[in-house]
């Protein structure tokens, strides 16, 4: 079974996650195909279930979570995108269970959400020194970093919001909306479509994929989200991955 798949920065490279349900065929792990050549190289040769690949922007790493559906755990882990070492565990908020890690343009940082119960906030993680960790503040899921490294895009608050990495909200007011977030008597205000952004590789757009009713493009200065599909591209999780085709390299 395909438990997910990501575009090398580069175009030429496709990242996927294969396991199964009852029966071990071999060919689970993480696989990186070569679309010129077809050549199909398994990099980890994992049986666990895979979820939220990401590519490093220089295409040498990638980034994943990995998890026990029977014991409930799940691990933050970076490999090599060739296979020359060992995944390796990252380091995540205290008792949390991390999901859709995101790299920093300049491959140092990683971002990703942490469920507690039922509420989930987005950390961004020094990869060379795992105790400096920053929070974003609110409640937030689904968190993209932009290619230009200056914003961060996350689920929240009815749409999509802005984050610097340093934690400031840069969300634009032009198309935005207004939720009122209980229990506190503010209000946040987001752009889009409640949903999981992802960038267009040159930074202009946020594509939206929502649960059940399908995908949007909002531009990521604001202004209203576009519907590019009404079908639902949900899938059996409820939840669609979307990857937009990078630039040529």
């Amino acid at each position: 079974m395909l438990e997910d798949f990501t575009w090398a920065p580069s175009g030429r490279l496709v990242a996927l996650a294969v396991t199964s349900a009852s029966i071990v065929t071999g060919y689970e792990g993480i696989h990186v195909i070569d679309l010129a050549t077809g050549r199909d190289r398994r990099i980890e040769k994992s049986v666990e279930f895979v979820a939220g690949l990401a590519w490093s922007r220089d295409g040498s790493k990638l980034a994943y979570v990995a998890g026990d559906e029977m014991s409930g755990t799940k691990e933050l882990r970076v490999i090599s995108a060739d296979g020359s070492s060992y995944a390796k565990r990252v380091s995540v908020f205290s008792g949390s269970l991390p999901s859709s890690p995101t790299w920093s343009p300049d491959g140092r940082r990683i971002a990703y959400a942490a469920w507690h119960g039922r509420h989930s906030n987005v950390y961004i993680t020094n990869l060379a020194d795992p105790r400096q960790f920053r929070g974003l503040p609110g409640v937030g899921a689904a968190p993209a970093w932009s290619p230009d490294g200056g914003r961060i895009a996350i689920r929240s608050c009815g749409g999509i919001r802005l984050f610097t990495p340093e934690g400031r909200d840069v969300t634009p007011l032009a198309g935005a909306h207004f939720l009122r977030v209980f229990p506190r008597p503010s209000s946040c205000h987001s752009i889009g479509v409640l949903g999981r952004p992802t960038w267009s590789p040159d930074g202009t757009k946020i594509a939206i994929t929502t649960r059940f009713g399908g995908v949007f493009v909002v531009p990521a200065s604001g202004g209203p989200a576009r519907r590019l599909s009404g079908e639902n591209v949900g899938g059996a999780t409820g939840e669609a991955r979307l990857v937009w085709r990078p630039r040529a390299g």
